[in-house]
């Protein structure tokens, strides 16, 4: 939980350090690299909270099974 915390909390800065600079012009490549970059990052999360989900299935399963 707390690496996607603190893959949130880069985002966020990145996003406000976006902000600042968003009256610059981009070439298409800094677009595209863009984009690639936040499909990136969401595929990331994704992972991680369906990693997370998973361990906490196994988790609950391993106790249930040892608890009988």
């Amino acid at each position: 939980m707390a690496v996607i915390i603190l893959n949130l909390y880069y985002v966020t800065v990145w996003l406000v350090q976006r902000g600042r600079n968003y009256h610059t012009y981009e070439t298409e490549e800094e677009v595209e690299q863009e984009y690639l970059y936040i499909c990136f990052g969401a595929a990331t999360a994704l992972l991680q909270v369906v990693l997370s989900i998973w361990f906490c299935c196994t988790a609950g399963g391993f106790s249930y099974h040892v608890s009988r």
